[in-house]
């Protein structure tokens, strides 16, 4: 998903000013999100973790190419539009 970095993003500002909703879809989210890669799509294995990306933390990677390759493909301008995003903006939009 293109916009899952600030989806992710926008569910992490809603619980943290105490959305309990927010707050249980986006560990619902995460929970689907861990159980893929989100470059070629592999699914993991029983107790096995992928890598999430640690600036968006939005999405997980099977191995540092996949995160390298997604990051070249687009993940890197999705990542900075969602840390740019500001709340206030989101709250104050019609």
């Amino acid at each position: 998903i293109s916009d899952a970095p600030a989806i992710f993003f926008w569910f992490g500002k809603s619980r943290d000013k105490g959305a309990a909703q927010a707050r249980e879809t986006l560990k619902a989210w995460e929970k689907v999100g861990q159980g893929f890669c989100a470059n070629c799509f592999k699914m993991t294995e029983t107790c096995e973790k992928f890598k999430q990306c640690s600036k968006c933390r939005a999405q997980w990677y099977c191995s540092k190419e996949c995160q390298v390759e997604a990051w070249r493909a687009g993940h890197k301008q999705e990542c900075k539009r969602a840390s740019m995003l500001k709340f206030e903006d989101f709250i104050n939009a019609e």
